[in-house]
């Protein structure tokens, strides 16, 4: 059963943390959405949020996760004493009952390991973003002042925008 509580304490917990000192953008790691690894599908709803705790709990780089049966199948093996996280699958399904199709919905648990907690894995090369010529175009005709460095901001005393690399996204 999903257990809610311990999922909003989780959250609660790490708003109340806040961010101490100069937050600074890692523009080049690898986390975001977190990604399955055979899949390369987003994990969704609920489980973003349970993936990205677990990732700042145990400082996982890596945002790829998968079940350990996935892992085997793309000849990964999970370390010995690797804990896994609860993610929560929800879906919808129909069965007859006295004769007519009747709709239930269902949660079903499965657990997931990070890519760090596996042998055998290699994170890919993150994709460079191709440029869209419309997009540049567009950004082009606002006139505004565009560097790069390692942070994203807007600077109002140049009127600069400051933007990390194109590859660090």
């Amino acid at each position: 059963m999903l257990d809610t509580s311990a999922i909003t304490n989780k959250i609660v917990e790490r708003l109340k943390a806040g961010v101490s000192g100069n937050f600074i953008m890692p523009w080049n790691q690898s986390s975001g959405m977190p990604i399955n690894s055979t899949t390369g599908a987003s994990y969704t709803g609920i489980n973003t949020l349970i993936l990205w705790c677990e990732s700042m709990d145990k400082g996982y780089a890596s945002n790829t996760w998968a079940t350990y049966k996935q892992w085997q199948s793309i000849e990964c093996q999970v370390k010995k004493g690797s804990e896994s996280v609860r993610c929560y699958k929800y879906g919808t399904g129909t069965k007859e009952v006295d004769g007519v199709e009747k709709g239930y919905k269902y949660l079903k648990p499965f657990c997931l390991f990070n890519a760090e907690q596996v042998d055998g894995y290699t994170q890919p090369e993150q994709a460079i973003i191709a440029n869209l010529d419309t997009v540049d175009g567009y950004i082009a005709a606002t006139g505004a002042i565009i560097g790069t460095s390692n942070r994203a901001c807007y600077i109002p005393s140049m009127d600069k925008i400051e933007m990390p690399p194109m590859n660090s996204f």
